[in-house]
């Protein structure tokens, strides 16, 4: 309230329109470089130290109801977000994933009362650190086997270590990540019941290092790389709001501003995962339709996605995810072997590659396929909360104009650990 009283009424309002403390102070800094003579850095670390207890007080009565807030840190994480959300959602409260005052008595009014929700926790909690000291080194390579030029049907390769390692950030504002396990995979119609493009089934050997974003890309932090001046496109919010929501109408091009941004500020290689790399980290060693296993009962514990109760024609009639045409906060939904959340469902997310009608000729080493492109389009996985279950296969591929933005469209990011 100070700081309102001492800024003209349009900044205070791009301020307060933001939804979580981060998406606040990154608007208080952007304020600060639009007016150099403004001093308000000393009052924002302050209200930053203020907040430490009531945010802690709301982590520590999430985990005591089952929720998986993550660390009990007082620091405002997606993960946070994530247990507030659902802690709302089952509640019947209005879903924000806000923490504030009134978080604070609702939560603490239930701590006592309601048994613990154990089924609302994340199957792989995470543990955050401060570098990834707890990732690459703790997973040991494994030698690939010699690779056949040969389609097989149905090979049977060494399975990843599915051991999700510690998470972990590079700086603040940056995505939560975790080191991907080396191995071998199967990947394309391993149903046998896929579309043409999944074809030929073949084998993919992971042996690059490299981490990858625990959950999508947000709106907190792309909005950090817009106030930041490394991306000049600043979406327009979802229907579902912004904050911890995936960010959602950004282009494949648009991408490339923000991988470059962590690069620089951080010194280390971002980028986007290759179809590859996408695909091996969504199956996480599993071979079924869905990454989960082939029944479509099972897909609203793992994936937002046209459910029955959304109101499409092609909707999953078998069960309900409660999210219906929107978005939700990232890491609602259980986490993977590999322990990632979203994907499948939530958003579209752009990987490196171009377009190519089949596998025939793809690398087997993992590495995006950028040549022989056909058209110009880039390729997206993982389906989004409008599309019907197919959509939500490991292994359906979709593509679009590189510089399209679109309401599901979004992405998460890898980044190199070598």
């Amino acid at each position: 309230k100070a700081l309102r009283d001492r800024m003209d009424t349009d900044a205070w309002t791009r301020i307060g329109g933001e939804t979580t403390f981060d998406g606040r102070l990154n608007a208080l800094n952007a304020y600060d470089v639009q007016f150099p003579n403004a001093v308000h850095g000393l009052e924002a670390d302050g209200l930053r130290t203020a907040t430490l207890d009531a945010v802690e007080d709301i982590e520590r009565g999430l985990d005591a109801q089952g929720f998986g807030p993550g660390p009990i840190d007082g620091v405002i994480t997606p993960d946070t977000g994530a247990a507030v959300a659902r802690f709302q959602k089952a509640r019947a409260l209005p879903v924000t994933g806000v923490l504030d005052a009134s978080l604070l008595a609702q939560v603490a009014a239930t701590t006592e009362t309601t048994p613990a929700m154990i089924d609302a926790r994340p199957s792989a909690p995470v543990t955050e650190s401060t570098s990834p000291t707890a990732s690459a080194s703790s997973i040991v390579p494994q030698t690939p086997a010699p690779i056949s030029t040969q389609t097989v049907a149905s090979p049977t390769p060494a399975a990843p270590d599915t051991r999700a390692p510690a998470a972990f950030r590079d700086c603040f504002v940056c995505p939560q990540m975790r080191a991907l396990p080396l191995g071998r995979a199967t990947l394309g119609d391993l149903a046998g019941d896929g579309d043409r493009d999944e074809a030929p089934v073949h084998e993919v050997s992971i042996t690059r290092a490299i981490a990858v974003g625990v959950y999508e890309v947000t709106f907190d932090e792309w909005d950090a790389c817009v106030s930041e001046g490394g991306c000049s496109h600043r979406p327009a919010s979802s229907a579902s709001g912004r904050g911890t929501r995936p960010v959602t109408d950004v282009s494949w091009r648009d991408t490339r501003q923000y991988v470059a941004w962590l690069g620089r500020k951080t010194g280390k290689r971002y980028r986007l995962l290759s179809e590859a790399e996408w695909e091996y980290a969504a199956r996480a060693g599993a071979r079924t339709r869905y990454a989960h296993g082939d029944d479509v009962a099972g897909l609203c514990a793992v994936a937002n996605h046209a459910d029955a109760s959304s109101a499409y024609a092609w909707r999953n009639r078998a069960c309900a995810d409660g999210y219906a045409a929107q978005a939700a906060p990232v890491g609602s939904f259980r986490a993977n072997a590999f322990g990632l959340h979203d994907m499948a469902g939530n958003v579209w997310e752009w990987v490196d590659d171009c377009w190519h009608d089949s596998y025939v000729g793809a690398p087997a080493n993992g590495a995006a396929w950028t040549a022989d492109c056909v058209g110009a389009n880039r390729i997206l996985r993982g389906g989004a909360w409008s599309v019907k279950p197919a959509y939500v296969r490991a292994a359906y591929r979709y593509a679009f104009a590189a510089d399209a933005r679109m309401p599901f469209f979004g992405f998460r990011v890898a980044r190199a650990m070598d």
